[in-house]
């Protein structure tokens, strides 16, 4: 009898640890899991945009761009934002994207020189809770490649309105 007693005493000091237990490691479990899910939308993000800006710079070396880019101001600048469309993980309307000429002193592209597009976005966190660690942020890609046709179509370098970054 006196052992049962013990027993039940003991129990009933122990009936609130799980509990405990559980309040302490779910804000780490939480953080870890939705870390991951931002990481992985980020990180595709990312993905897209460096393939994205690769593909807008071959556009650009062989003098392609879209029916619907032919009549901006700069159709080359408008043909790469295009490319990029949609990103996730990233504020995608804060894209800025920039052409240059990496270091030569034209305006307008010429064969053989090298095409630099650069791209920058800020980074967001979908999840909100690792906003405090990935707000703020920026991805930045760049693509040099070289032009392989005299351009039919005139565009010249530029940059996206707003562009704040170094290429």
């Amino acid at each position: 009898m006196r052992r049962a007693l013990h027993l039940t005493r003991r129990r009933s000091r122990e009936e609130g640890a799980s509990l405990v237990e559980f309040a302490l490691i779910l804000p780490v479990f939480a953080l870890l899991l939705f870390g991951f899910i931002d990481f992985g939308l980020i990180f595709g993000g990312f993905i897209t945009l460096r393939s994205d800006v690769n593909a807008g710079a071959r556009d650009a070396s062989v003098d392609y761009v879209s029916p619907a880019c032919q009549s901006a101001s700069n159709p080359m600048l408008c043909q790469i934002e295009d490319q990029i469309g949609s990103l996730t993980g990233v504020n995608a309307s804060k894209l800025q994207v920039a052409i240059t000429n990496d270091g030569t002193s034209d305006t307008v592209p010429t064969v053989n020189e090298p095409v630099k597009v650069c791209a920058v976005v800020p980074i967001v966190s979908e999840t909100g809770i690792t906003a405090p660690f990935v707000n703020g942020d920026a991805l930045h890609v760049t693509s040099v490649i070289r032009v392989e046709q005299t351009a039919p179509i005139t565009w010249s370098f530029g940059t996206s309105p707003g562009w704040s970054a170094t290429c």
